[in-house]
């Protein structure tokens, strides 16, 4: 299971985490969209919703840094984004077996705005030691 640190807490129980990095259709040269979408087992607390719900100001933005691993549990990467926002949440109730899920979505932003974009001040994505692929 990966870990994610939100803000310097440890998200519990991480069900499954995506990375996505995409370019805007025809802007190659511009600012690539980072974003993460991770799976919770859905629990009483408000935290997510809070920081959804947060005032335009520094309290909508926070660190995240998730760490994947590979089969073995050996660190595969770490995907740090320095500010990001939480822009979509989903918690849904249903009958049936099986834990309910929340679903959330986090995008990075450029951490200095007057600063240009080099690669690494919107996500940092760092390798390590993990087992190679069959």
């Amino acid at each position: 299971m990966p870990d994610v640190v939100i803000g310097g807490d440890t998200l519990p129980n991480v069900h499954a985490v995506t990375v996505n990095i995409t370019h805007p259709a025809g802007e190659a040269g511009r600012l690539p969209d980072c974003s993460a979408t991770i799976t919770i087992p859905t629990d009483h607390k408000q935290t997510l919703f809070d920081w959804a719900l947060a005032k335009q100001g520094p309290d909508r933005f926070k660190k995240v840094k998730i760490t994947t691993y590979d089969r073995s549990k050996k660190p595969n990467k770490t995907w740090t984004f320095a500010k990001a926002y939480l822009s979509n949440i989903h918690e849904g109730e249903f009958i049936g077996n099986g834990p309910r899920m929340t679903t959330f979505t986090i995008v990075g932003t450029l951490i200095h705005a007057a600063k240009d974009y080099d690669g690494t001040n919107i996500l940092l994505v760092e390798g390590a030691d993990a087992e190679v692929a069959p």
